[in-house]
């Protein structure tokens, strides 16, 4: 008489170890590009684990976790991290062995929605060699976000440039990061 027995071998869950990866290292902070999380989860024999919970905290409330618990299917664990606001946040998957790794997502300004406010002094402006005219740009998304390393120029039309033959015009810049 022959008789067929099915083996299978599980993964030791108690030695879980999870590594974390990203699927891309910056993201547009508009609410829909996103980075996905995947965690792995391993024993420490290599062996891939299935039905682990796998946590996923970010470190600030400005940055959203499509799921912060999820089972392991396959060794594997998946969420989505989206935000609003341009940051760098840090992603942290972990499990119950205490096992827990870490990676950082950088949220960038949507150069898409660029709007350029200029802040000038209200009423009339005497403008000399000691006493110069300052302006303000700024250079922001639709939601507030800073766009870093963009250039911004400044010109003089002709007619109002003309009036001032006896004075230097000079342009001063900072680039605020």
């Amino acid at each position: 008489m022959k008789q067929t027995l099915i083996v299978s071998f599980v993964g030791d869950s108690s030695t879980a170890q999870v590594d974390l990866q990203k699927s891309k290292n910056e993201v547009v902070a508009d609410g829909n590009d996103s980075a996905t999380m995947t965690a792995t989860v391993r024993d420490t024999k290599g062996n891939l684990l299935n039905d682990v919970k796998v946590t996923f905290n970010v470190n600030s409330a400005a940055a959203k976790l499509s799921q912060t618990e999820v089972n392991s299917h396959d060794g594997i664990a998946t969420a989505t991290l989206t935000s609003l606001k341009n940051g760098d946040y840090t992603v942290t998957a972990s499990v119950s062995s205490g096992s827990q790794a870490n990676q950082q997502v950088i949220f960038i300004g949507d150069q898409s929605t660029a709007a350029l406010t200029l802040s000038v002094p209200s009423g009339d402006i005497t403008v000399t060699n000691t006493a110069p005219l300052h302006m303000t740009a700024t250079l922001q998304d639709k939601n507030g976000n800073p766009l870093k390393d963009k250039e911004i120029t400044f010109s003089v039309p002709n007619d109002v440039a003309s009036r001032f033959l006896d004075l230097p015009l000079y342009f001063q810049t900072s680039v605020i990061t």
